[in-house]
C-alpha cells in the first residue's frame, strides 16, 4: 500500500514539474544575403541552436522578420500587386505582381488609386470608356442601324457624325443625308397610285397608304446578287442605294428608267453580312426595304 501511495505522489510531482517549468525561449534566424534586413528564409529556432546558425552566416533576431522577395538586390523587397496604368489616368487594364521597395515603378499604380477596372485605351490618358454610338450623317438626330463601339472620355467628344443613344431623337431616317427629312409617308397621285414620300413634319394626306412603287426583291437573303424587278414601267430616272446600318452607302444604281418585268441587278457578293437598307426612286416616288446580306 505504501509503494502505490509513493508512486502516485512521485507521478504528480513529475508533472507539476512538468508544467511548472517557464517555457523555452525561441528566436528567429533568418537569411539575408543583400543585407536590407529583409529575409529570403526564415526558421523559428531554440537558444541553443543561436550559435549555429551565427556561425553559418544566419542574422537571428527575436521577432519574426519580414519576407524579401528579391534577396539579391537591397533595393526591393515588397510583394505587392501591381495595377498597370500606362497613361497615368488611373484606368487600368490589368495587374502585375511585382516585386519593390518602397514606390510603384512607372506604369503601375496601386489598388487604392485605381478609379476604374477597365481602360479601353491605356495609352491615352484622355479616353478610358467604351461607348456605343449612333451613326448621324446629316446631324439631325434621327438614326437607322445600331451602334459602333467607340473608346470615350469624360466628358466625352464623340467622333465626327456619330452621337450617343441620349441625344438621338428617332431611330429611323429615310434620308440620312438631308437633315430637313426623316420620316415617310404616304402622298395622293393620280388614281391607285399613291406614292410614299420622305419628309419632315408633313402629315400623310392618303386614306390609306399605297405601297410606293409596285416591284419584286430576291433573294432575301441575298449572297452574291440581288435583284429589283418593277411590276410596271418606271419611266422616270431610277435610283437604288444599298445603305449598311451605319449610314454607308455599299451600292448605287442609277438608270434612267425601268421596264416593267426586267430585273435590275446588283452585285453583292463582295458585302459584309449583315442588315442593309434597299431605297428605291423613280422620280418622286420612294420605296424602302430592308434586305439581309449572308454568306
Amino acid at each position: 500500500m505504501k509503494t502505490i501511495k509513493f508512486l502516485f505522489v512521485f507521478l504528480f510531482m513529475s508533472l507539476f514539474s512538468a508544467f511548472a517549468q517557464p517555457p523555452v525561449p525561441t528566436y528567429w534566424a533568418f537569411w539575408d544575403n543583400d543585407l536590407d534586413g529583409h529575409a529570403s528564409k526564415i526558421k523559428q529556432i531554440p537558444a541553443d541552436k543561436i550559435v549555429t546558425y551565427l556561425n553559418a552566416g544566419w542574422f537571428v533576431v527575436d521577432h519574426k522578420p519580414m519576407p524579401d522577395c528579391d534577396d539579391n538586390n537591397d533595393m526591393v523587397f515588397h510583394s505587392v500587386k501591381g495595377w498597370i496604368d500606362n497613361d497615368g489616368d488611373n484606368y487600368i487594364t490589368g495587374y502585375k505582381m511585382l516585386c519593390i521597395g518602397t514606390s510603384m515603378p512607372a506604369g503601375y499604380i496601386t489598388e487604392a488609386e485605381v478609379l476604374g477596372y477597365r481602360d479601353c485605351n491605356d495609352n491615352d490618358a484622355t479616353v478610358w470608356v467604351t461607348m456605343g454610338l449612333y451613326f448621324d450623317n446629316d446631324g439631325d438626330g434621327r438614326v437607322n442601324g445600331g451602334t459602333t463601339a467607340f473608346c470615350v472620355g469624360l466628358p466625352p467628344t464623340y467622333p465626327a457624325k456619330y452621337i450617343p443613344k441620349s441625344a438621338v431623337l428617332s431611330f429611323q431616317d429615310c434620308d440620312d443625308f438631308n437633315p430637313l427629312v426623316w420620316r415617310t409617308i404616304c402622298k395622293s397621285g393620280y388614281p391607285g397610285a399613291n406614292y410614299e414620300v420622305c419628309v419632315g413634319n408633313e402629315v400623310s394626306d392618303c386614306g390609306t397608304t399605297a405601297p410606293p412603287l409596285a416591284y419584286s426583291v430576291y433573294p432575301n437573303p441575298v449572297t452574291d446578287r440581288l435583284n429589283i424587278t418593277p411590276n410596271e414601267n418606271w419611266n422616270d430616272r431610277v435610283e437604288i442605294r444599298l445603305v449598311d446600318q451605319f449610314g454607308r452607302v455599299a451600292r448605287v444604281v442609277n438608270n434612267p428608267s425601268a421596264v416593267k418585268g426586267q430585273a435590275i441587278s446588283i452585285n453583292t457578293g463582295d458585302l459584309k453580312p449583315g442588315i442593309y437598307n434597299l431605297t428605291i426612286k423613280n422620280g418622286e416616288l420612294m420605296a424602302t426595304k430592308q434586305i439581309g446580306v449572308k454568306l
